[in-house]
């Protein structure tokens, strides 16, 4: 859908944080849409078994890092992966305190169909296209997470799954 005339002069006149929230807002929620409506998974479950996929084991405090979320966060989203057969929880033989994260033959066959239907559905824009434009987007978003990071009082700030969590959705 191809906004108006006058839908696009309403974006040229908004400030940049708005933008940005409004764009995030947009991509998260066709993310939501495909992760949910399409794989049956919520973002912050789709999201770990990408990460499975794409790195092999891990553990839940490496897996929370990579998401930008607390390890307690974790639990929940790990709780509900493995209920649903697609992650499994593993002691480590020499630190049984330690528990790696592995995915399941279903949880494989899910990541790998949803990183295809990925790719397909989230159709990358003309500036992604573009390396410099592309660069330039990266840096602006890369400096504004990280500026408001550090205004997050040790906080890993503000996420998609700490979202969903408020809005009363299931991790």
């Amino acid at each position: 859908m191809e906004p108006d005339d006058e839908r696009l002069a309403e974006l040229e006149q908004m400030a940049i944080p708005h933008l940005t929230a409004l764009a995030g807002h947009m991509v998260s929620r066709r993310w939501s849409r495909l992760m949910s409506q399409q794989h049956g998974v919520t973002i912050a479950g789709g999201t770990v078994l990408l990460l499975l996929v794409r790195g092999g084991e891990a553990t839940p405090r490496e897996v929370a890092h990579r998401m930008w979320v607390s390890p307690a966060t974790i639990t929940g989203i790990v709780d509900t992966l493995e209920r649903d057969g697609l992650v499994k929880r593993r002691r480590d033989a020499a630190d049984r305190r330690q528990v790696w994260l592995s995915l399941t033959p279903r949880g494989r066959s899910l990541a790998v169909e949803v990183r295809a239907a990925v790719r397909v559905q989230l159709r990358p824009t003309p500036t992604e296209l573009d390396p410099e434009r592309a660069a330039v987007v990266r840096r602006f978003l890369i400096e504004t997470i990280t500026t408001h990071m550090e205004e997050s009082d040790g906080d890993e700030g503000a996420t998609p799954v700490r979202a969903e969590r408020r809005r009363g959705g299931s991790a």
